[in-house]
């Protein structure tokens, strides 16, 4: 695998034959969405370059590292319910306070003529 990685998508690119382009993608052991994914990285990482000024030297280094920090989600104060599910002891609840079903009895009386 070459050293820049962005060469390979300057190498896949240069072919012309779709043919060709699967056997290098066989040879190198790569899928075409990787080749999707380095070339958007590829041109992001250009663009970024373009639109970034070039920085003054004169400025401190900051304090707290230069590494931008991404912001935690907070955890909900309460935690969040489906609204389509019961609470976990309804079943116990109506189970307790059904009523037995009432009892069919027959009698049959029997008298000798």
């Amino acid at each position: 695998m070459p050293d820049d990685e962005f060469d390979i998508v300057r190498a896949y690119d240069a072919i012309d034959d779709p043919a060709l382009r699967s056997e290098f993608l066989d040879s190198i052991g790569a899928t075409r969405p990787l080749i999707n994914s380095l070339r958007r990285r590829r041109d992001n990482e250009r663009s970024a370059a373009e639109a970034t000024p070039s920085q003054d030297t004169s400025t401190p280094p900051s304090s707290r590292g230069d590494a931008p920090r991404r912001r935690v989600r907070r955890s909900p104060r309460r935690p969040r319910v489906i609204v389509t599910t019961r609470p976990p002891n309804r079943d116990r609840a109506l189970r307790r306070y059904r009523r037995t079903p009432p009892t069919v009895v027959f009698v049959i009386i029997l008298k000798p003529h």
